[in-house]
């Protein structure tokens, strides 16, 4: 018969080694499609529980039977590691997953222009791209790398020290949608809005943004611009990739809004509007964009015209942002009228019922999607619609592929990241300004939360 001891000994061993298999199975999946594009995204979340792993299997080794602690350690560790793993699993649902991959494909073409423009310059960046994944907020949000996030929540139960130290820097960005875009292809045009985030922390992009903005808007107007800038180049970023189609996007999600006033970290919704119709303009897209705007203006409060001003040349100014070398935004991210005449085509063929021919990248199918929308509202009442564009989506030249990380950098001597100095506040993005919902799920997710700490 055997001890009591025998029996915990082999206890607190499977309860490890179930918890390291996670991580043999979830790379062996990325080995392969359909799971292969996420492989630099679970090879980083493995990287940053590694430390811990090891001094679990340590502590194991000299382990008491008696000791419970250990047991509530591991459990810590799997608490962090389901922050990456739900979102992950989310594609193994049959009817999650088209969605969920046409939304990695906008994000990851959106990122794409920006990163090739750093590796052409011999500038390393993080080669991770965001991983989209599904929630209950009522507007996408976006986390970026290197801040905190949140594990499982437990009643009753804090984590252990260790394993709370890793929530202060993120190693793969997230991009959260709402449950139900996952069934309706125009609302992804977000994504574009979202992957902006991501891209200006992953890029080091801040400064240069500052720096522009400063200089473009008269001094007055100067605390209240650099304070919206992270929303500021959002909006203009996903211009760069959906065009008039984000522009026409963006004015009914603030027309819901339109008698609430935005977040301090938002423009005037007028002032927000007129900044996308600026940069349409500088893209060469005059006559439907002043068609846009006045449709705009028929329903919505004007702004001061000294705003107005600024935004306009906000949107010149941020073309001319440097991003790699001597490379500017409007070099790596060029959209033109021509641009927009073949998404417009297309978009008139999803009409039709006729699929659109040529090569496209999925965040112009993206906007294609959005602009026949536009125009024909009752063609996506119904999935069948939605079920096309994610499957051209998933005929996109490159779509499914591996995206390798490159090197990461190494972990501290315990395997983690320090807290204090180095932690750094979330950027996140709320589209719906104002609604109680996204407010009460950024209060409860990031500001305010104190974890409680076990030894």
């Amino acid at each position: 018969m055997s001890t009591w001891d025998e029996r915990r000994k082999v206890d607190l061993k499977r309860c490890l080694d179930s918890f390291d298999e996670q991580f043999r199975i979830w790379q062996e999946r990325t080995e392969r499609p359909p799971y292969e594009t996420h492989y630099s995204q679970v090879r980083a979340a493995s990287d940053l529980l590694n430390g811990v792993r090891q001094e679990l299997r340590k502590k194991l080794e000299g382990a008491k039977p008696a000791t419970a602690s250990l047991t509530r350690q591991v459990l810590s560790a799997w608490r962090v590691w389901e922050a990456f793993r739900d979102r992950l699993a989310q594609r193994q649902e049959d009817m999650f997953r088209p969605g969920l991959a046409a939304a990695d494909e906008i994000a990851w073409a959106c990122r794409k222009p920006v990163k090739a423009a750093f590796e052409e310059a011999g500038e390393q960046s993080p080669k991770e791209p965001a991983l989209v994944y599904l929630s209950g907020a009522a507007s996408p949000v976006a986390l970026v790398r290197d801040t905190p996030f949140t594990g499982e929540e437990v009643r009753g139960e804090g984590l252990w020290r260790n394993a709370e130290e890793l929530l202060d820097h993120l190693p793969v960005p997230l991009i959260g949608m709402p449950w139900h875009e996952v069934f309706h292809a125009p609302g992804l045009v977000a994504v574009a809005h979202e992957t902006g985030h991501v891209v200006e922390k992953d890029f080091n992009l801040t400064d240069a943004l500052n720096s522009a903005i400063k200089k473009a808007v008269p001094a007055d107007q100067s605390d209240d611009w650099q304070r919206w800038r992270a929303e500021v180049f959002a909006d203009h970023f996903a211009l760069r990739h959906c065009g008039p189609a984000y522009a026409g996007f963006l004015a009914d999600v603030l027309r819901r809004f339109i008698d609430e006033p935005p977040s301090k970290a938002y423009p005037p919704h007028d002032v927000r509007m007129e900044l996308c119709f600026a940069a349409l303009e500088e893209f060469g897209i005059k006559d439907e964009t002043e068609d846009m705007r006045k449709v705009w203006r028929d329903s919505v409060p004007a702004a001061k015209e000294a705003q107005l001003e600024a935004a306009r040349a906000v949107a010149k100014a941020l073309g001319g942002v440097q991003v790699a070398g001597k490379k500017t935004l409007a070099e790596v991210m060029p959209f033109t009228l021509q641009t927009h005449q073949t998404i417009l085509a297309a978009a008139r063929n999803f009409c039709k019922g006729i699929a659109p021919e040529g090569q496209f990248g999925a965040q112009h199918i993206a906007a294609a999607a959005r602009l026949a929308f536009d125009m024909a509202p009752d063609l996506f009442s119904a999935g069948a619609a939605t079920e096309e564009v994610f499957g051209i989506v998933s005929k996109v030249e490159g779509a499914g592929t591996r995206r390798r990380a490159g090197r990461r950098p190494e972990p501290t001597a315990a395997g983690r990241t320090r807290r204090g100095a180095e932690a750094r506040p979330p950027e996140f993005d709320h589209f719906a300004v104002g609604t109680s919902l996204a407010r009460k799920w950024f209060k409860e997710s990031t500001r305010g939360k104190k974890r409680k700490k076990k030894p």
